[in-house]
């Protein structure tokens, strides 16, 4: 037997069960309102599936479209010591990068892992409390960050390379509860 394979402690095996459990949530996410409304923003085609449909995008396109499908019905994974769904951010940028790429899933696990590593890091350095308090939601915070080391790891950067993915990602990261504010929004999930 492989190192890993049917061992429920490897990364791995935890990565797979994770993957299992985003595509459920994102499949059953896709015929969600705001997952609908999002859909329109996939102009033609591309390599990247749109979950919960047989569309396909430009891979930004479909990792933002599965992301919102992911976390539309709020049952997705969630680290509680940061208040973070590392899923809803990896999941959809791995996957889209993979359907382009014709990746190995063995490369997308490990991809998605250092992801995840990166979400759960950054959010153990912050104080969920206090994000709440300021209006943002830590996974807004931690998410672009966590996406950008998973794509850059599938991608297979060197650390220079690394280094600005990771930059222009912190860069874009707002996170603001503002989806919370409206009533009506809450009720379309």
């Amino acid at each position: 037997m492989s190192p890993g394979i049917g061992d429920p402690d490897s990364p791995r095996d935890r990565a797979r069960a994770l993957l299992f459990d985003y595509l459920a949530v994102a499949r059953r996410g896709a015929s969600g309102g705001p997952a609908l409304a999002a859909r329109r923003l996939i102009g033609g085609g591309g390599a990247a599936l749109v979950d919960g449909t047989s569309l396909t995008a430009s891979p930004d396109i479909a990792a933002l479209v599965n992301g919102i499908a992911g976390h539309c019905i709020e049952l997705d994974d969630t680290y509680e010591p940061a208040s973070i769904h590392p899923g809803v951010v990896v999941w959809p940028a791995v996957l889209a990068l993979a359907d382009e790429r014709r990746t190995q899933v063995s490369d997308l696990l490990d991809a998605a892992i250092a992801g995840y590593d990166a979400a759960c890091a950054l959010g153990d350095r912050l104080d969920p409390a206090l994000v709440y308090r300021r209006g943002f939601h830590p996974t807004g915070v931690c998410g672009p960050i966590a996406a950008a080391t998973a794509a850059a790891e599938l991608l297979d950067m060197n650390a220079h390379e690394r280094a600005h993915a990771i930059g222009i990602a912190a860069s874009t990261a707002g996170g603001l509860l503002e989806f919370l504010a409206d009533e009506i929004g809450r009720a379309a999930c």
